[in-house]
């Protein structure tokens, strides 16, 4: 059994298919518990129904249409302050600390990955929680 198996559950918001998919491919062979979300407001959604479970962490890209990743950490920290948030983008200046302060985010996402990033460097920030 993996060291992951039982007890780290990782949600991942992103609107690309394939990095969706590879993306619980690689967390789950390394025995995470992983559930994706195509967007925002599907993960504000499921958050909303009964029997929502709390992830050890939520990792979100910050391109996205509609509700952009930088938007839904807000929302989900103003209900859940204590959560452990990632965040991935393709474009650097989006995570720098003065973008994220214009979201009351300076201080609060715990990693954010440069797209595209090596699988080792996502795995090894989730083992460091």
């Amino acid at each position: 059994m993996n060291k992951h198996e039982t007890y780290k559950t990782i949600h991942v918001v992103e609107d690309e298919h394939a990095i969706r998919t590879i993306l619980l491919q690689i967390l789950s062979g390394c025995g995470f518990r992983v559930r994706t979300f195509m967007s925002g407001e599907s993960y504000l959604a499921y958050m909303q129904k009964d029997g929502f479970g709390m992830p050890t962490v939520l990792l979100s890209d910050i391109n996205m249409p509609g509700m952009n990743g930088l938007q839904l950490l807000r929302e989900v920290q103003q209900r859940h302050p204590d959560l452990c948030c990632m965040l991935m983008t393709g474009n650097p200046d989006q995570c720098a600390e003065w973008h994220l302060q214009q979201y009351g985010l300076a201080g609060r996402v715990r990693h954010v990955f440069t797209k595209p990033f090596p699988p080792s460097l996502l795995t090894e920030a989730l083992e460091s929680i």
